[in-house]
C-alpha cells in the first residue's frame, strides 16, 4: 500500500479527493460533528483555527468538546467557553460543550475495564 501525497492543496481539498465528489456532498448536507481539542488557556497544543476553518465550513461541522475531568480552566463550561473564544474557534464555526447541561452513564456490555460511559447529555 503506498502513500499519497498532495502538495499544495488544502486539507479541504485533500478530503474531497479522499471520499469522492458524492460522498462529500452527502456529508455536507448534514452538520458534522468535529471532535478536536479546543486547547488549554495559554497553551499551544490544539490545531490553529486557520489550519481547520476552510474544512470544518466544508463540513457545515460544529466543533464540539467536553468539560475536562482534570483541573484547569476547561473544567467548568463557563472557563472553556473563554479558552473557545480565545484560541479562536467560535470565530470559524459553531462550537458545543457536550457535557454543559449534564451527562448520563450508558452502560459497556462486557467492558473489559469500564461497566458504564459517561456522555453529554
Amino acid at each position: 500500500m503506498g502513500i499519497t501525497l498532495y502538495l499544495g492543496c488544502k486539507f479541504v481539498d485533500i478530503v474531497k479527493l479522499s471520499l469522492g465528489a458524492k460522498e462529500f456532498i452527502e456529508i455536507n448536507a448534514r452538520t458534522v460533528a468535529v471532535k478536536i481539542s479546543t486547547g488549554e488557556p495559554g497553551g499551544h497544543n490544539f490545531l490553529q483555527p486557520a489550519l481547520i476553518q476552510d474544512l470544518v465550513k466544508a463540513l457545515n461541522g460544529t466543533i464540539v468538546e467536553c468539560n475536562t475531568a482534570y483541573g484547569g480552566r476547561r473544567s467548568s463550561s463557563e472557563e472553556h467557553w473563554k479558552a473557545i473564544e480565545e484560541h479562536g474557534f467560535k470565530a470559524i464555526a459553531p462550537c458545543d460543550i457536550m457535557d454543559e447541561e449534564g451527562d448520563m452513564a450508558i452502560p459497556v456490555t462486557g467492558g473489559k475495564h469500564l461497566k458504564e460511559n459517561y456522555v453529554g447529555t
